[in-house]
């Protein structure tokens, strides 16, 4: 009787313990491609030169944000008001040439990748515009 007892306990003790490792395991999850969140460490914040420097970042961060939620139509009107703002103040702007031509073919990059729905393109046009418009700063 007592042996029965004791072999009943081990075995229960054996099922416990492989329920709680069951529960416990990580279940690997498949994020599709382009879904993971990636944290960029930028440099250490410099104080604008010229504000609508913030007003550019500001629409690049909305594009972002509306491509992110597949809001493509709302993500385009910021990609329009981009160019708009970037022209007014590429009219006022001198010298730096292959900055401001990396960021007039990032906006146009950022055109195609919003009309094609491309969340990836998107993300990295936002990231090359964010470090041209940095480098402005500078």
């Amino acid at each position: 009787m007592r042996r029965r007892i004791f072999v009943f306990l081990v075995a229960l003790g054996f099922l416990i313990l492989g329920v709680r490792s069951f529960v416990n395991e990580v279940v690997p999850q498949n994020i599709p491609q382009g879904q993971e969140i990636s944290f960029v460490e930028h440099g250490p914040l410099t104080p604008l030169i010229d504000p609508s420097l913030g007003e550019l970042q500001n629409l690049v961060d909305r594009v972002s944000e509306a491509a992110t939620k597949e809001q493509w139509i709302t993500a385009s009107k910021w990609v329009q008001d981009l160019e708009k703002a970037w022209q007014r103040l590429r009219v006022t702007r001198t010298g730096q040439l292959e900055i401001e031509q990396g960021i007039s073919n990032a906006i146009l990059t950022l055109h195609y990748n919003v009309w094609g729905k491309d969340l990836d393109g998107v993300l990295r046009s936002a990231r090359t515009l964010t470090d041209l418009i940095g480098q402005l700063t500078a």
